[in-house]
């Protein structure tokens, strides 16, 4: 009797810890039960007999994986870095006189008009001269080339890097992120939750599912592939590395329809000259262009409905082969 008495008003509730996701808020209703409850039900002293409910908001806290954790470590002493220096810009833009800050810009046409002028006459002359000698300026256009996409690299991460830019970029990124992390993989990924995923889990979350955007995505990854042309026998080189991050997509997006594109994937962009293959393509009319055909030729009012679910554009295609067979 004075152990009930001593547990009367003891209520509790027991939720699985992997229904929750780490570093996220999340609302649970909890229905609560006294520690006296038996088979029969709840034990209340009230007539109804309901049990009570309790709404609250968690969030489940857990370590990062080690590199996570390094690089949100190493990111946050830049981004520390930056704030100071930005500080100090600041503060030296304060100390400019009055009258170079209300200073009209019209002022600025003086120097500019020049300079615009002389490019725009000059422009022909160096145009017609590059055409001439563009054999000879090609190396020093790539450099040029590979100098700018440089500098416009570094300044766009200058500037994500300062306060405004990380807030920005957070308001972009955001969705997407919230996208990975809310799933079993994304998990997996960044927290130490489990085994760590395979890259063709990863893939499968941040990959399209629609049919138009799946097929821009293979033109591109095709595109991507066969753009070691470009430079003949030294972007073969890019092959070695390119070839299994795009088996991994193709992997990702096509691997439930067809097992054998990821072989073919691999040995079209690991051999020399093969490039011109478009595997990813492949691996669309397979899923989707085949079932459209087939939803086109029966009559089908949408066809592009049918694509909707890969076991269905998996039976049209294997109905397609039967009939081809007869």
């Amino acid at each position: 009797d004075n152990e009930d008495e001593d547990n009367d008003g003891e209520l509790s509730a027991t939720i699985p810890l992997k229904s929750l996701k780490l570093q996220e808020m999340t609302w649970l209703v909890l229905n609560l039960s006294d520690r006296r409850t038996t088979d029969s039900g709840y034990k209340s002293n009230d007539s109804d007999g309901v049990p009570p409910t309790l709404r609250v908001q968690v969030r489940l806290e857990g370590p990062y994986r080690p590199e996570i954790g390094f690089f949100l470590s190493l990111g946050n002493a830049w981004f520390s870095v930056v704030d100071k220096f930005e500080s100090s810009i600041c503060k030296l833009t304060d100390t400019i006189p009055s009258f170079v800050k209300k200073m009209d810009p019209k002022y600025l046409l003086i120097p500019a008009v020049p300079l615009a002028t002389g490019i725009v006459v000059a422009s022909p002359i160096l145009l017609g001269l590059m055409i001439v000698f563009l054999p000879f300026l090609l190396p020093v256009l790539v450099a040029l080339f590979v100098m700018t996409v440089g500098a416009t690299g570094l300044g766009l991460g200058l500037y994500a890097s300062t306060s405004s830019g990380r807030t920005y970029l957070a308001d972009c990124l955001s969705p997407f992120l919230h996208t990975i992390l809310s799933t079993p993989s994304g998990q997996r990924l960044v927290y130490e939750t489990g085994p760590r995923p395979t890259p063709v889990s990863v893939a499968r979350v941040v990959m399209p599912h629609g049919w138009q955007a799946k097929l821009l995505i293979s033109l591109f990854i095709d595109l991507l592939g066969s753009s070691s042309y470009l430079l003949p026998l030294v972007g073969e080189f890019f092959d070695i590395a390119w070839a299994p991050l795009q088996t991994t997509l193709l992997m990702a997006m096509y691997d439930a329809v067809s097992p054998s594109l990821k072989y073919i994937s691999f040995i079209e962009e690991i051999l020399p000259f093969t490039d011109i293959v478009p595997s990813a393509t492949m691996g669309w009319i397979k899923e989707f262009g085949l079932p459209m055909l087939i939803g086109i030729t029966a009559g089908v009012a949408n066809p592009a409905a049918m694509t909707s679910n890969t076991n269905l554009a998996t039976a049209n295609t294997d109905a397609l082969l039967r009939q081809k067979k007869n």
